[in-house]
């Protein structure tokens, strides 16, 4: 009898009741991008009354610091047990989080524990922490395949690279943890050196979003948000092995972070993995010198108190990967013979082998961030940051045995400083105002050495902008712009000046001639603006979205003067310095309806590109492709021509039951451009698309957790019927369905979560080719492939 007595009273235990209220001011960078909902904390409570740990259940990442730093300061009545003597015990403390105190109070009610969406005109995606973690031991591409108009296209490699609605990684912005990737990305094998894997959310915003993130941001944004660091004294950490059976590889990667209970605000992370994989494989024969491996390294340490936070973060991306034999070609009946083949010439030689030889690429990616942000009270709030970015790439040609070394080896050193005022939030009769003020800064260098190919270069860009927004009870509305300069310097050695002088596409006049090396300069301006607003037509019910805004891109310099190819650029593409700057003008409506049975967005989009920067094979009258013949063998000619060219279509998410135990989900996208000149539709032009998901997702079945089966096809169409034959290397591929499927779930430890996600992609094993990837002129897509992942935190 005694002996039970411990166990009843801990069943007989009360919670611990709040005494008084603490409230928190809204944070401005949520009230900016007009993020809402509730936060639910785990409190645990002392015998005296006062809070002693929290743990974070749900809320996004942009309310929880402010509703932990208030959820501190509770008091609390202690737990009780049976014999009523004060206890140590847990509750639960919900804070809600409204830019104005009537516009979503009911949102709350209606949707419940689904995450609010960001009151933002534009179209934007967001992928979670959970998300994320059952992609583990993908690229950046493959993560973003799930979200409605994103596609990967493929590269000759093992990486990927992301497509938002038609538009390719060069008209994409990339910002991880608040800065702007910088990478050699003209090139069709140079993929982002991004590791989804270190964030702890994905946002993707679609369409033109110039004012706020500056050039390129012509067809949208992905912005990688780093995990929140921890909160609370403790230490924690996560841990993940993957293995896959198509491109056979392993992974392994792990997290620790904490913060030392001596040094309370002061906080580290430390992650890491290392992924290492042999070649793929479509249905019918394996990709020779397609094997690679991967690592990465990242660390952030962070001091926070309640005015101020600064933060230091540095990363490493490391990648050797072989280049596909299949691109390599002798001669331009070689080339024209493959065209024609179903399958690559030379595929009885090629072996499952986890090593690779020649052509291959070696990339290596160092980033470190300064960040500093402080609260200055009705002024406002301020943030500042630095980054230093160091971009290596080298690639190795084929080459006698006696020559050593990479025959192409970029460097690519950039600094980044960008200052940002958010104003504080401000009555203004029935709406409250809020609004920013950036500055933003780039000093970049490029130095090269090799093969004739592209000039060094050196630039210096500037930017400024405002955005202002008034939130009203049933919405809002905003408005912004921005102007961005760019001073850059081509530096030509003597020879690659004089064939430029010889063809016509650089005029002496126009550069300062010296020895060794004459200097072109060129200068750009260009600009953006942004009026949207958002509509609560039935508030927590639905929301109609609509965004006007532009975005400008200054010409790269491979876009100007490149001239030649490479082993990750099996072209041979001729630059034009004629080219001006491309400028996006960008019309976006959305709805979405939310029910508890029921979820649905969908987005238009209608974008007119001024001065498009077109990159396609030049062709002669009969529809023939030009074959350069070089020492390296036999490549199409491309080249950058500039056209008026419009884009126009829709993508959308409607899902049946979303948190019932059954559920249905059907996402698609569809897209057109054309040159607006011609009527022509452009090549390259991803398909429509179609996807559907059946899903049993009980929140628990006996002891596991999130449980998950899905049963899913998709469905992709062609661009026979719109694409021009003789405008491209090859008819458009055909159209496709591919079957898939997952199994999950997760186990709750003593402390801490074991959790396991299979993943099937083509279980048909249907050979296809798909219209983004360069591979599809020279073979099929990959196979069947499964994927199974071990997760553990603790």
């Amino acid at each position: 009898m005694l002996s039970a007595l411990p166990t009843a009273a801990v069943a007989e235990q009360s919670k611990p009741v709040v005494l008084d209220q603490v409230t928190t001011a809204y944070p401005a960078e949520a009230l900016q991008r007009g993020v809402h909902g509730e936060v639910v904390l785990e409190v645990e409570v002392s015998a005296e009354g006062s809070v002693t740990g929290i743990k974070v259940i749900e809320g996004h990442s942009l309310l929880v610091e402010a509703a932990t730093q208030a959820a501190r300061s509770l008091r609390f009545e202690p737990a009780r047990n049976a014999y009523n003597v004060a206890v140590p015990g847990r509750t639960k403390v919900t804070y809600a989080f409204a830019p104005h105190p009537h516009s979503i109070a009911e949102s709350i009610e209606v949707v419940g524990q689904r995450e609010q969406p960001e009151d933002d005109p534009k179209a934007i995606t967001n992928l979670d922490a959970e998300s994320l973690r059952r992609q583990r031991g993908r690229d950046l591409a493959e993560t973003l395949e799930e979200v409605p108009g994103v596609v990967m296209s493929r590269t000759l490699t093992s990486v990927g690279k992301p497509v938002i609605r038609g538009q390719p990684e060069r008209r994409l912005l990339l910002i991880e943890g608040g800065v702007r990737h910088e990478n050699q990305k003209w090139g069709i094998d140079h993929a982002p050196e991004i590791d989804p894997s270190g964030a702890g959310a994905i946002r993707v915003v679609k369409g033109p979003a110039g004012v706020l993130y500056g050039p390129d941001a012509m067809g949208g944004v992905i912005l990688l948000d780093p995990p929140l660091m921890p909160l609370e004294p403790g230490l924690a950490g996560t841990v993940d092995l993957v293995v896959q059976s198509n491109k056979p590889s392993v992974y392994a990667g792990g997290r620790i972070e904490g913060m030392p209970a001596a040094t309370p605000g002061l906080s580290f992370r430390i992650e890491g993995n290392y992924l290492r994989g042999g070649p793929q494989n479509t249905p019918n024969y394996v990709l020779g010198n397609t094997a690679g491996q991967q690592w990465n390294l990242r660390a952030a340490v962070q001091y926070r108190n309640p005015t101020i936070r600064a933060q230091i973060r540095y990363r490493h991306y490391d990648l050797g990967a072989g280049v596909f034999y299949g691109v390599q070609n002798s001669t331009p009946s070689a080339f024209q013979s493959q065209l024609e083949r179903h399958v690559p010439q030379g595929i009885e030689n090629w072996r499952e082998d986890w090593s690779w030889e020649r052509p291959y690429q070696l990339v290596t990616h160092d980033q470190i961030t300064a960040e500093f942000r402080a609260r200055l009270g009705a002024a406002g709030s301020i943030e500042a940051r630095y980054s230093f970015q160091y971009n290596h790439r080298r690639e190795f040609e084929h080459t006698r045995r006696s020559v050593e070394g990479p025959q192409y080896n970029f460097r690519l050193r950039t600094h980044t400083i960008d200052l940002n005022w958010q104003q504080p939030s401000g009555s203004l009769g029935l709406a409250t105002g809020s609004g920013q003020i950036g500055l933003s800064g780039l000093f970049q260098e490029n130095v090269y050495a090799g093969l004739a190919l592209i000039p060094n270069h050196r630039s210096l860009s500037g930017g400024v902008f405002a955005l202002e927004r008034l939130t009203f009870p049933r919405g809002i509305l905003e408005a912004g712009a921005r102007y961005d300069h760019l001073s850059r310097s081509a530096f030509f050695a003597r020879n690659p000046y004089e064939r430029h002088l010889a063809r016509g596409t650089l005029a002496a006049e126009d550069c300062l001639e010296g020895e060794p090396r004459t200097e072109c300069p060129a200068r750009f301006h260009g600009g953006a603006l942004g009026v949207g607003g958002v509509l609560h037509a039935l508030p927590g019910v639905v929301d109609i979205k609509l965004d006007l805004s532009s975005a400008s891109r200054f010409p790269n310099t491979d876009e100007l003067y490149l001239n030649g190819s490479s082993p990750t650029f099996p072209v041979y593409a001729i630059g034009s310095p004629n080219l001006g700057v491309e400028t996006a003008w960008g019309l976006s409506p959305t709805l979405s309806l939310s029910q508890p049975w029921l979820h649905l967005e969908v987005s238009g989009h209608l974008t007119r590109i001024e001065d498009y920067i077109y990159f396609a094979p030049e062709l002669n009258e009969n529809g023939v492709p030009h074959i350069d013949v070089t020492i390296r063998g036999a490549f199409p000619r491309y080249n950058f021509r500039s056209i008026e060219a419009i884009f126009y279509g829709a993508d959308g998410h409607l899902e049946i039951g979303p948190d019932a135990v059954f559920s249905l989900a059907l996402s698609g996208s569809i897209v057109r451009a054309h040159n607006v000149t011609t009527g022509a539709h452009l090549v390259g032009i991803p398909p429509d698309r179609l996807r559907l998901a059946g899903r049993f997702q009980p929140k628990k079945l006996g002891l596991l957790e999130d449980v998950l089966l899905e049963a899913n096809v998709l469905f992709v169409g062609s661009n026979r019927d719109r694409v021009d034959p003789s405008a491209d290397l090859a008819p458009s591929p055909s159209a496709y369905a591919l079957v898939g499927g997952a199994l999950g779930a997760a186990l709750p430890l003593r402390d801490g979560r074991l959790s396991v996600h299979l993943e099937i992609y083509n279980l048909l094993n249907t050979p296809y080719r798909e219209t983004v990837s360069q591979m599809r002129y020279y073979a099929d897509e990959p196979g069947r492939d499964i994927r199974i992942r071990v997760g553990l935190d603790f």
